[in-house]
């Protein structure tokens, strides 16, 4: 394929941590219970994102510094179109 998909995959819980205060501004979040919101989210749409992903990168523990080098050494392995 021309391109290659790497997931960033996430916890709700951490997702909603990340979010902070900006959730907010994310119209499916502004429910009584955005977690329980950002779960049925992940249960609707995993096994496509698994699907579709050609490599996955568990972010939960990782830092900003970490996702991006985990990314560039994945898409260092990648064949040259």
């Amino acid at each position: 394929p021309p391109g290659r998909i790497i997931h960033l995959a996430v916890s709700p819980e951490r997702a909603l941590a990340r979010l902070g205060g900006a959730r907010r501004e994310r119209p499916l979040l502004r429910r009584p219970d955005p977690l329980a919101a950002l779960e049925s989210l992940l249960v609707a749409l995993r096994a496509a994102y698994e699907a579709c992903a050609d490599h996955m990168v568990a972010t939960d523990l990782l830092t900003v510094q970490q996702v991006t080098n985990a990314v560039v050494e994945l898409a260092s392995t990648f064949p040259e179109t």
